[in-house]
């Protein structure tokens, strides 16, 4: 919960509940500030994890 109190977070939607072999996944990705100047410079990694595996 402390991390969702940071000045800026970045969320992404939740994924379909299913999924098969195949399919095509787009996930969006959202960036929350609560700075009152803009945010320069920001750059932000995901690594996406299932079980059996991951991709990043």
């Amino acid at each position: 919960m402390a991390k969702a109190c940071q000045p800026v977070i970045v969320v992404a939607d939740r994924p379909p509940a299913e999924l098969t072999p195949g399919d095509e996944l787009s996930i969006g990705v959202h960036v929350v500030s609560d700075c009152r100047e803009p945010v320069v410079g920001l750059h932000a990694e995901a690594t996406l994890e299932w079980p059996g595996g991951s991709q990043a």
